[in-house]
């Protein structure tokens, strides 16, 4: 089992100075980060509703990039 989570970062960027963006994080059963996705949105309502979606369907892992993907 899957435990999919939104996590906050404060980033920097040369043509945008500081922001705030949120990444997904993959947490197993164990507890154990399996996999981590880093400055996904800036939108945290559309972090937490993904990350809830992929929990919620057992999300396998591997096809979390094609689903940011195809939502952003």
């Amino acid at each position: 089992m899957f435990r999919y989570i939104p996590f906050e970062e404060a980033l920097y960027s040369d043509d945008l100075g500081p922001y705030k963006s949120f990444g997904i994080r993959i947490i197993d059963f164990g507890g154990k980060t399996v996999a981590s996705i880093s400055d996904v949105s800036a939108d945290y309502k559309f972090i937490a509703d993904l990350c809830e979606l992929c929990t919620l369907h057992q999300l396998d892992p591997i096809h979390l990039a094609d689903i940011i993907e195809d939502r952003i």
